[in-house]
């Protein structure tokens, strides 16, 4: 099967992947006998035939996972014909899901089955069967490729449901998780409106739950499902606005819930997201400390220490497009992460034949028994969690070798372009990779810049840096060429559903190519630095014919590579593009331009992977975490400061609130923090007040300046970053409204990891938004009327 392929109408290059839904052929639990569990792999009847035309799938991303389970029971109170018994998911093909391969599974169960109504594989065990042990251990490794997906939907074309198909009445339906309760058709309502599309109506839904919920865990004390969730409501002291309470499973319920309400086919997926394939078994911990508590009725949660999260979003059916994705919980819609595994879909699933019925006998997941023989959630194993208090999970994986990280951040297109329009496949993600070092490092240390060490400590930078070598070979192939090898390349992978190694990728490059690359792999891909290049003795003369510009470009890395890079003039009147092949330790130009110039620029839209010093990024301290403090305000408007700074740690960071201080009990240690982060302009906020004077943009009061444009106004308000005035190497970051209702508007703006130094913003507009002028000096060069001028010096 082919891959990083597009659903969009007006893209006909590229094949039609089958968007794959999974539907009961026959209300009875399919028995799956076969040694060969990817038998259980297969597609079903969608709703309804869809032209997909707005969903695209894209730059998949492999994992190779090791899943692993073990129970430990206490034999004096274990009843083994009856307290043994265990049933585990294992992942199948789905829409996002692609090349699953189930490569080994030990001890081998005594069933495997497939629910009848969503079509979930899973395992099942009866341990007590077995010899008695002390603990029982099962291992599976499986492989498989996640896709990125981004729907574009025209609400003209949106077609009517067939409401007498058995699977709208599944997806519609209420049950004892998903109940469409009388509060649940008023809360509907309220969500809706007059609203009457369908996918409106579902954008509308999500909108309303990220209102409507504020995180906090609570399946332990409460358990799972709508009821649950709106036994306890929360009345807001300040606002007197009603809200509710739960982590992710929560919001997707509600998220369904409502949905069907109103009559759209909305859905579950459970599963595990994140990315970590440099971690090592010595490196797992438990992720949860609140799994080791127990229920009042003595139910018990599973120990995750995997270095992936369990995590539970949602979908929703559109007729003329499919299964659309929605996590509210990540104020996610209609777009989804290729870093994240399905594990299952639907809830209040059927776990198998041998499931106890009855409502005490405790078998469930997570706190919460089966009801009925249906477990709430199946993306953890269901086993007696009344009698088994003690039941650990291992997931680690690893990824395949060079190009494949690169192509699942990269592929064709940066994913990127989805979500910028026409700032499309811009070089702002190229200029972010390239910033990474200066993120951590000081400029003096970027001189000395080891790329093997920096690897061994930010491991999760190298599949940036693969991302960047596959762009750069596309430059060098042309695109008609790069995209057949990778697609040969994908192809292959996922044919064969192993690992392509490097030497294997490079040689199907130069069979397209038609060239050798040996050059090109030695110095990128197998090489243990980056290029660092200098200006030298540039100099500009007006002849006849305009100006002429001469000058040198320096390697100054150990290794001599080979470069085609581009020097940018900047005249009285444009831009002007020379190429350069840079092949040895010193280069030599010589460029004529009819204009006077000012400016010399090397590598003006980041296309070359090199070491060179950066502004820093607000988007940053996604990388350091979480070495984070978090400060709000007190001396004034501290309540709007204060739940500016929470909505900012529960909802976007998913940290605790622990990590946020009042300005009041900030002591010296904490100025040391990494990432500092400031909520309230400097009246406000008492330490914004100490450093206010480090910050380019200056706030006086409730205004300030930036380029010679006044900013007064109550709506306005600025995110700004730099380097922490206390060591250098930290980063301080200001989040300032001039008034309460400003500073709580970050939250709705979402501008708190933009790409950039500096963003304005006024209500629901972003104004304005930039770099601080903090550039390489060795990549730069200024004239002045005709004589050189460098950093100052006249030469």
């Amino acid at each position: 099967m082919e891959t990083i392929r597009t659903y969009h109408p007006n893209v006909l290059l590229f094949l039609l992947l089958v968007l794959f839904s999974c539907h009961p052929a026959k209300e009875q639990y399919i028995n799956e006998n076969s040694n060969d569990l990817n038998t259980v792999n297969k597609s079903r009847q969608n709703l309804s035939e869809s032209n997909n035309s707005g969903i695209i799938y894209r730059n998949p991303r492999v994992y190779n996972v090791d899943y692993s389970f073990e129970m430990t029971p206490d034999p004096n109170t274990i009843d083994r014909s009856k307290d043994l018994k265990v049933w585990i998911p294992i992942p199948r093909e789905w829409d996002s899901q692609k090349a699953v391969k189930i490569i080994s599974v030990e001890p081998e169960p005594q069933a495997r089955y497939v629910d009848p109504e969503y079509g979930n594989p899973m395992l099942f065990y009866d341990f007590g069967k077995e010899p008695e042990q002390p603990s029982y251990k099962v291992d599976i490794k499986f492989r498989l490729e996640s896709y990125e997906v981004n729907v574009t939907v025209d609400p003209n074309r949106v077609g009517p449901y067939d409401k007498t198909s058995k699977e709208y009445s599944l997806y519609t339906r209420s049950t004892h998780t998903i109940h469409i309760s009388p509060k649940i058709k008023e809360l509907a309502k309220e969500a809706v409106g007059n609203e009457t599309n369908p996918y409106l109506q579902a954008d509308q839904i999500v909108k309303f739950v990220r209102k409507k919920m504020h995180f906090k865990r609570l399946s332990y004390e409460r358990g799972r499902g709508i009821d649950c969730l709106l036994k306890y409501p929360v009345t807001n002291q300040e606002t007197g606005q009603e809200y509710y309470e739960g982590a992710c499973n929560q919001y997707s319920a509600l998220f369904i819930a409502l949905c069907r309400a109103v009559g759209i086919p909305a859905r579950s997926v459970q599963g595990l997201i994140g990315w970590s394939p440099w971690a090592k078994e010595e490196d797992l911990k438990p992720r949860y400390q609140f799994e080791t508590k127990l229920t009042s009725t003595g139910l018990a949660g599973a120990q995750d220490f995997g270095v992936l999260s369990r995590h539970t979003w949602a979908e929703f059916y559109i007729p003329g497009y499919g299964w659309i994705p929605a996590d509210p919980q990540g104020w996610k819609f209609a777009v989804s992460s290729s870093k994240q595994i399905v594990i299952c879909k639907g809830r209040d699933i059927q776990v198998g034949p041998e499931a106890s019925r009855e409502e005490d006998r405790g078998y469930g997941t997570h706190w919460v028994p089966l009801h009925g023989g249906r477990a709430d959630s199946f993306h953890r194993p269901v086993w007696n969690i009344e009698k088994i208090h003690t039941f650990k999970i291992w997931t680690l994986h690893h990824s395949d070798p060079f190009p494949a990280d690169g192509l699942a951040v990269y592929g064709k297109k940066p994913f990127t372009e989805f979500l910028k329009g026409i700032e499309s496949y811009s070089e702002s993600w190229r200029q972010d990779i390239l910033s990474l070092p200066a993120c951590f490092m000081g400029s003096s240390e970027l001189k000395n810049f080891n790329l093997g060490q920096f690897y061994h400590d930010y491991p999760a930078f190298e599949s940036l840096t693969d991302a960047f070598i596959c762009h750069m070979l596309r430059r060098q192939l042309g695109d008609k060429k790069y995209f057949r090898l990778i697609d040969t390349y994908v192809k292959l992978r996922q044919d064969s559903m192993q690992t392509v190694s490097p030497s294997r990728f490079q040689e199907i490059a130069e069979n397209i190519y038609g060239e050798p690359l040996d050059w090109f792999f030695k110095q990128w891909v197998n090489g243990t630095e980056w290029p660092r290049v200098k200006l030298q003795n540039v100099a500009a003369r007006k002849n006849k014919d305009g100006w002429q510009i001469r000058g040198n470009l320096l390697q100054l890395s150990d290794t001599t590579f080979r470069l085609p890079i581009e020097l940018a003039i900047d005249t009285t009147k444009d831009r002007e593009i020379h190429k350069l092949s840079v092949m040895t330790k010193t280069t030599g130009f010589d460029f004529q331009t009819q204009d006077e110039p000012q400016k010399l620029v090397v590598d003006p839209d980041y296309e070359i992977l090199k070491t060179q010093r950066m502004p820093p990024y607000l988007s940053w301290f996604w990388y350091v975490y979480p070495e984070y403090m978090v400060v709000y305000g007190t001396t004034d408007e501290a309540a709007a400061n204060k739940s500016a700074a929470e909505r900012f740690c529960g909802y976007y960071l998913g940290t605790h609130y622990n990590i946020i201080k009042a300005d009041t009990d900030v002591n010296d240690a904490d100025l040391k923090t990494k990432w500092l982060f400031l909520f309230g302009r400097p009246e406000t906020n008492k330490v914004a007040q100490q450093f206010k004077d480090s910050f380019p943009i200056k706030l006086d009061g409730a205004r300030f300046t930036w380029q010679g444009t006044v900013y007064e106004k109550t709506t306005q308000g600025v995110a700004q970053v730099i380097d922490s005035p206390i060591d250098g190497k930290g980063k301080m970051v200001m989040y300032a409204g001039l008034s309460s209702g400003a500073t709580l508007k970050l939250w709705d703006l979402q501008l708190y990891d933009s790409d950039c130094s500096y963003v304005i913003f006024d209500g629901d507009k972003q104004l304005l938004k930039g770099d601080w002028e903090d550039v390489d000096p060795d990549l730069y060069w200024n004239f002045d009327s005709g004589l050189l001028s460098r950093a100052g010096e006249k030469q």
